[in-house]
């Protein structure tokens, strides 16, 4: 229970950081499902974002199952997603970090509003945190040419 309390206290006094959208998304998916676009969750959770019916309808008026059927869409309304989490937690005061993201893409945004951080997302956080330092780890350096010489 303490160590509980001290993660959500470290988490909402975490600083709020600017992180790559796109490699965070693709640590959501590969925590999710493995980059599954087909998958489908217990609860009936679609693509390999795992949208619940509900989140899919947030962001568009698509058919839920195109979840599945349209992976660009789904992608899409992932960005949308993200997007959404992030406002949500500026306007509440709440930090825009990866931790934060990653507990509302899990628990939903009202569990981090409420500061009621479930054991199992404990452990997805750490993971989609991994996955995310891989991402950044697999991105090929920045190359710059200087055809200038007269620049230094």
């Amino acid at each position: 229970m303490i160590k509980k309390l001290l993660l959500i206290l470290a988490l909402f006094c975490a600083p709020a950081y600017a992180f790559d959208d796109a490699a965070f998304l693709r640590s959501i998916a590969q925590r999710e499902t493995n980059n599954d676009n087909l998958a489908i969750g217990r609860a009936g959770e679609l693509s390999k974002y795992q949208f619940t019916k509900s989140t899919w309808y947030i962001h568009t008026r698509a058919p839920f199952s195109e979840a599945r059927s349209n992976e660009k869409l789904a992608e899409k309304i992932a960005a949308k997603h993200l997007t959404y989490i992030k406002l949500r937690l500026q306007v509440n005061n709440k930090a825009v970090n990866i931790d934060n993201c990653a507990w509302a893409w899990n628990a939903g945004i009202g569990s981090v509003l409420r500061a009621d951080l479930p054991e199992s997302t404990v452990n997805y956080i750490a993971d989609v945190r991994r996955i995310y330092s891989t991402q950044l780890i697999a991105r090929p350096p920045l190359t710059i040419t200087i055809s200038d010489p007269t620049l230094f």
